[in-house]
């Protein structure tokens, strides 16, 4: 049976670690340079804040593979913003069906807190998917109880 890891133990590379982290929580949402930090500092293998060159340095190594990243700024709250990164995945018209078909499913077994999360994991999908994918998703796809659940912002104004 495996264990689980201790990354103090074992010999790993911490940036190549920071930048995975970094990718993973700018897909979840935006973030200012002291939320980014704040996580950081949460996280028992790193522990501490970075320096201002070394998170460019990450951001940097995101976007030579191809991740776009906007920097901070008045206009967007000053927050690094990912709009697009290039590890996405194909989403076909089947699996998004069985998504809806599986909420309509849940909402009659579950709490209302369950079938919330599970909007915002299929919402979390399709915003990773390819862009050509993510917008060819109709808001107020999967309404419960008169709201939209999944891209609200995106024009939705029937909920």
């Amino acid at each position: 049976m495996m264990g689980v890891i201790n990354l103090r133990q074992i010999n790993f590379n911490q940036t190549a670690y920071r930048i995975l982290l970094l990718l993973q929580w700018l897909t979840e949402k935006p973030l200012t340079m002291n939320e980014i930090n704040e996580r950081f500092q949460s996280v028992d293998e790193i522990g501490r804040a970075v320096s201002q060159d070394s998170l460019w340095l990450y951001i940097n190594t995101l976007k030579a593979l191809g991740c776009q990243i906007s920097r901070p700024r008045p206009s967007n709250g000053f927050t690094y913003t990912l709009s697009f990164h290039p590890f996405s995945y194909f989403i076909t018209s089947k699996e998004t069906r069985f998504l809806k078909e599986l909420l309509l499913t849940i909402c009659d077994q579950l709490d209302h807190w369950d079938v919330v999360h599970y909007c915002g994991l299929v919402q979390r999908i399709f915003r990773n998917a390819p862009i050509r994918i993510a917008t060819s998703w109709k808001p107020g796809s999967f309404r419960i109880a008169g709201l939209c659940l999944l891209f609200p912002s995106n024009g939705c104004s029937g909920c």
